[in-house]
């Protein structure tokens, strides 16, 4: 296939290092800029004839594939003579080279949070977890340095669903879903619209939780409207708000719906110990009766 990385920020450059590694392909890099100004960042993977400005891309180049940046708005000009393209994110390109279960997390807040918890406790279930996507760690990078996982938890934006196809999360949960991003949408229905794409191509063994106004989506996938935790002490539990008892009920359904047999214990244990995520009102510990958070 002829494809073209689209894009060099963390998450084109470990498409690229994936995708160069295979002789099938022949791969290429567009990015806006000059060349100089950033293919010393890639230089080790590609050579600088497969390279190309954004600015300067060859009339006539054909593509099979565009691997594009979430960062970068589909409805560019610039990538009109590439209409009948697909474009997909790394995700979705790590996806179909992989067989392996995904709990995947979107919401306009509290996605971070979330997956961070829900990765903690399956480790502590002895699940070999790993953790990615939107949080800063490319899906890419499971085929670059590769290890046995037995799941991966991501985080995904709206902008990297948009770009998925054939994608499928055996769990899917959408936090929540308020107006942000309105300089890439045209309407708060068009990002919404995105969100719920997280759904797509999921089968009756799949799961799917939501708050209870997005659960009338198409899905063949087990519902569970999302609430918060209840029966459970969190007298000692260092976050603040009440807006955590939703993610922990997300770590509890998720260890549910796995067959932890140890779920209670875990999200108890978690519940109690974790401290959050840096810099996301993250508990550092007291002194002289003042509590302190990042």
């Amino acid at each position: 296939m002829r494809i073209a990385i689209w894009g060099i920020g963390i998450s084109g450059i470990s498409a690229l290092q994936y995708l160069t590694q295979i002789r099938d392909h022949e791969v290429y890099v567009i990015n806006s800029g000059a060349i100089d100004s950033w293919y010393e960042k890639i230089d080790k993977f590609i050579s600088k004839d497969h390279c190309f400005s954004q600015e300067q891309i060859p009339s006539g180049l054909e593509l099979d594939l565009i691997v594009l940046s979430p960062g970068i708005d589909p409805r560019l000009e610039v990538l009109s003579p590439f209409k009948s393209v697909e474009k997909i994110c790394e995700v979705e390109l790590a996806y179909r080279e992989l067989d392996l279960p995904i709990v995947a997390v979107t919401g306009s807040n509290g996605k971070t949070t979330t997956v961070t918890m829900i990765a903690q406790a399956l480790t502590q279930a002895g699940k070999r977890v790993f953790l990615g996507g939107n949080i800063g760690t490319p899906f890419c990078e499971v085929l670059n340095d590769p290890h046995d996982y037995d799941i991966a938890v991501l985080e995904l934006s709206s902008f990297q669903i948009e770009l998925l196809n054939t994608f499928r999360a055996n769990i899917a949960i959408i936090l929540n879903i308020s107006p942000t991003h309105m300089e890439r949408y045209e309407s708060f229905d068009q990002y919404q619209k995105a969100k719920l794409k997280i759904v797509m191509n999921q089968t009756r063994s799949d799961l799917f939780i939501a708050p209870k106004d997005y659960l009338g989506v198409s899905s063949s996938a087990q519902k569970i409207a999302l609430t918060k935790l209840n029966s459970f002490d969190f007298s000692q539990c260092k976050l603040i708000g009440e807006h955590h008892k939703y993610n922990f009920r997300c770590v509890y359904e998720v260890l549910n719906h796995l067959n932890i047999s140890q779920a209670k214990a875990i999200v108890q244990d978690l519940i109690i110990n974790f401290s959050g995520v840096k810099f996301r009102l993250e508990y550092l510990g007291q002194k002289q009766g003042v509590h302190f958070y990042n």
